[in-house]
């Protein structure tokens, strides 16, 4: 706490001309999502970086003005406090779940994932922002429509795209990994879900089909099923072809043969990064906002989930797992063409994102 406590004075007493632009990050999870617009912002002389993880600080702190602010307590200070002109963050329900500042000018968000706006996240999750960067249109007309229904203030909305989808693209390929599945189930606050309901089941089932299973958990999942997470890492440590996914740098995704999921969105990623089908286990939906409906559009992970994806509903299908497949890339030209088009409809600037991103930044009034 006592770290915490002097770093966020700190903060406040940092020149305000070297803190104008402040991004926010809650753990190193996130740090791919915003660090090529980092490096640019940082250009500019005018950039500060505020994380609540010791192990992103340390990897970035030769080369940010960053402070590290991990006390819960001391969290919730900076956050009333916070003293800069833009803060951009990856973290919704600002205004929710921490108060806004009065002492800062603009709150910016940019998106951590492909998903929709309106049903795997709170109701009121983007309602406090200023200014949001968007993936694509289906983003836009999902604020808007909420904006017009909440008799809510209007939003700047910038056109960016997809900062992290340039990332992967970008990062150096790897070898893939022979007969490999991605396991990457997501995170719901619901007790019935379907990391503790089966994950044991499915990961054990692979591994008998002689799959390599890579285990993919989101930081949530942790934090929220610690027990089972560490029950699972106990009992499959043992077995040479299984194996815990924890970087920051996303490694396995570019390694891995193909991906299963229930709902995460790591899915339409993996899909538009490697040209191949994700695997959706329908266990049950993932809706943080039981309100979704009041929006009279279909979320865009579940459109690409029945567009592209490969959906089974029980244990005993993946024994047919790779009939499934061969089927999919049997028609793998066709399959490409779909998800290349789908992708120039509905994503904004997907190579230029971190470009437009940057200069409406510095341009901005």
């Amino acid at each position: 706490m006592f770290l915490s406590l002097i770093a966020f004075f700190k903060y406040l007493g940092y020149p305000s001309n070297k803190k104008k632009f402040t991004i926010y990050s809650e753990g190193i999870f996130y740090k791919n999502y915003y660090y090529q617009l980092a490096l640019k912002l940082n250009q500019t002389n005018e950039l500060t970086i505020v994380t609540s993880d010791k192990k992103e600080f340390n990897s970035l702190k030769d080369n940010f003005a960053i402070f590290l602010i991990d006390n819960f307590l001391i969290k919730f200070f900076f956050f009333t406090f916070v003293n800069c002109k833009y803060l951009i963050m990856t973290m919704n329900d600002i205004g929710n779940n921490y108060n806004r500042s009065k002492f800062c000018e603009k709150y910016i968000y940019f998106f951590h994932s492909l998903a929709s706006t309106h049903q795997i996240y709170n109701e009121k999750a983007y309602d406090n922002y200023d200014i949001i960067f968007i993936n694509g249109k289906y983003q836009e007309l999902e604020i808007r429509f909420r904006e017009k229904l909440k008799k809510l203030k209007k939003k700047t909305i910038i056109n960016s795209g997809y900062f992290f989808l340039k990332y992967l693209r970008e990062v150096k390929k790897l070898p893939e990994i022979k007969n490999s599945i991605l396991f990457a189930p997501s995170w719901n606050k619901s007790k019935r879900n379907f990391f503790n309901s089966m994950s044991e089941d499915i990961i054990q089932k692979l591994l008998n089909l002689n799959y390599s299973v890579i285990l993919r958990p989101h930081p949530e999942i942790i934090k929220r099923n610690e027990q089972k997470f560490i029950f699972i890492k106990e009992k499959f440590s043992k077995y040479s072809k299984f194996q815990i996914d924890l970087s920051e740098d996303n490694i396995f995704l570019n390694r891995c043969e193909f991906i299963l999921t229930d709902t995460s969105t790591i899915a339409i990623e993996f899909c538009l990064l490697k040209k191949k089908p994700p695997i959706y286990f329908n266990f049950e939906k993932k809706i943080h906002n039981p309100n979704y409906k009041d929006l009279p559009y279909e979320s865009y992970e579940n459109n690409f989930k029945n567009k592209f994806g490969i959906n089974i509903e029980n244990l005993n299908e993946l024994d047919n797992l790779g009939p499934l497949i061969h089927n999919f890339l049997a028609k793998k030209d066709s399959f490409e063409i779909e998800l290349i088009k789908f992708e120039k409809e509905t994503l904004f600037n997907v190579d230029s994102s971190v470009d437009i991103a940057f200069k409406s930044l510095i341009n901005i009034n």
